[in-house]
């Protein structure tokens, strides 16, 4: 009588590939290369979206900012502090301080033509204390945002130019 006592061996599929490690992708896990044109196109479309999202705030807060609760100015106060909240998060959303100053660039321009005196007469945002409180506290909030979202590069680097090597050192020649 002679026994095996080898292991019974599955019959009922194919064997599972042995688990692939983490240090090496196979072709089935890697992502998809993405061309460098369409990378561009969507970056451009989300700057545009930035630049009429700032728009489109500048052109609330415009119509906005002259409530007042008693005497004071907490509506344009609390405009500037959304707009600081919504600079901060394009710059942080789109990782560079550029994607901060586009909607901070568009909400200037709506609000600087928005309390210009028009030909007709009309002058959205007024020279009222809540009218100043919601230019320059808006101006003051959209530069602190973007002074904190974090550059890509290196500190110093635009010092150093070595942006425009793409390497470090002397660019004397």
């Amino acid at each position: 009588m002679n026994e095996d006592h080898a292991t019974p061996q599955r019959t009922d599929g194919p064997e599972s590939p042995a688990p692939a490690s983490d240090a090496e992708p196979t072709a089935e896990t890697a992502p998809a290369p993405v061309s460098p044109g369409l990378a561009a196109l969507v970056s451009g479309a989300a700057y545009v979206v930035l630049a009429l999202l700032g728009f489109a705030y500048g052109i609330f807060g415009g119509f906005h900012q002259d409530w007042t609760v008693g005497s004071w100015p907490l509506p344009s106060l609390g405009l500037c502090v959304v707009l600081f909240g919504l600079v901060l998060g394009a710059g942080f959303g789109m990782g560079t301080k550029l994607g901060a100053v586009v909607p901070a660039a568009a909400w200037m321009i709506v609000t600087f033509v928005m309390s210009s005196k028009q030909s007709e007469g009309d002058l959205v945002i007024p020279g009222t204390t809540p009218g100043y409180v919601y230019i320059i506290g808006g101006m003051v909030a959209a530069l602190l945002a973007i002074v904190l979202v974090p550059s890509r590069g290196a500190p110093g680097q635009w010092l150093t130019g070595q942006w425009l090597t793409g390497g470090g050192g002397d660019t004397r020649g």
